[in-house]
């Protein structure tokens, strides 16, 4: 909710923040972020087909999520696990999931980084 919102946002902001500098170069900051909102609105409502998209997923390939439990990217987890119960309805045979409870959104720099790689490379390891 909060990524949405600032998506709309931050032009209309950036338009009072910059508008004290050239008048040209504000006014192009402005079009040229409200051009590109309107080209992701097209694309996502007449052009790309999220269904579709999903269908295309071989059902063998095998797919690791990893997430930080307390990364407001994610929504702290909630839109990580909704596209991995996603991917599990879908019919793919090998998701995993792995939250680390304590991690934010860089997860190969956290203090526990080198559990994540491990982590990871045990998953590749058990799937050659």
């Amino acid at each position: 909710p909060m990524r949405f919102m600032s998506i709309w946002l931050m032009p209309i902001m950036m338009f009072f923040i910059c508008n004290s500098l050239s008048s040209g170069l504000s006014y192009y900051y402005l079009l040229s972020n409200l051009l590109t909102m309107l080209q992701t609105f097209i694309i996502k409502k007449w052009v790309v087909k999220p269904e579709k998209l999903l269908a295309q997923i071989p059902k063998e390939l095998p797919v690791l999520f990893i997430y930080g439990g307390q990364d407001p990217c994610g929504d702290y987890g909630e839109s990580v696990r909704a596209v991995y119960q996603q991917y599990v309805n879908l019919g793919i045979k090998d998701v995993t999931e792995h939250e680390y409870h304590e991690d934010r959104h860089e997860l190969l720099n956290e203090l526990d980084k080198e559990e994540v790689m491990a982590d990871v490379f045990d998953w590749i390891s058990n799937r050659m």
